[in-house]
């Protein structure tokens, strides 16, 4: 089964702490972009994080090397804390590559484990791709595999250049067929 990545999985995800965070508080959190109003919340995911080093097994998420912090530094100056600005973007979309530990926060605050445990067995169906999105069942990827069609090579002047078109159909929502076309050149 493949997760869903990028803007879509730490959009989801952190939707999820923050409703579970008010749940567990009784605090309101006003979702705007003001940075300010997440930071309750960045402190606890913080507090996951900060341990990430430790729990690599027994919490079944990615090793993490230690942070070494002679001068007992606190929040939001250690190697693996989450800020509210990490927090607001993600959850408004701006996000698109986030922090693996960031991540693995967010699983384990919701599911008990990181990303890799989710991902051997996954609690949320809402996480996982779609069909149409999964390489094995892409429809594009399958007709890539067949449809690659040879063009005559080209000469122009001293140089011979070899190309394919890839042509395959994307379906739409709406049951509309779009066909498109990549150029690959050798």
């Amino acid at each position: 089964m493949i997760l869903k990545t990028g803007k879509d999985e730490i959009l989801y995800l952190l939707t999820k702490v923050i409703d579970k965070f008010v749940s567990e508080t009784g605090t309101t959190i006003s979702r705007n972009t003001n940075r300010k109003n997440y930071e309750a919340v960045a402190v606890r995911l913080s507090e996951i994080s900060n341990n990430l080093p430790s729990t690599a097994e027994q919490l079944q998420h990615d090793p993490y090397p230690p942070e070494y912090n002679p001068q007992g530094l606190c929040y939001p100056q250690r190697k693996y804390d989450i800020t509210s600005s990490q927090i607001k973007d993600g959850y408004f979309g701006v996000l698109s590559n986030p922090r693996h530990f960031l991540l693995d926060a967010c699983y384990i605050y919701l599911y008990g484990v990181g990303r890799k445990g989710f991902q051997q067995e996954p609690l949320d169906p809402n996480l996982l791709c779609d069909d149409d999105q999964n390489p094995e069942n892409n429809e594009a990827e399958l007709l890539r595999k067949d449809q690659v069609l040879e063009i005559s090579k080209y000469e122009k002047g001293f140089a011979n250049i070899n190309f394919s078109i890839l042509l395959y159909s994307i379906k739409c929502s709406r049951e509309k067929r779009y066909t498109k076309g990549v150029i690959y050149w050798q």
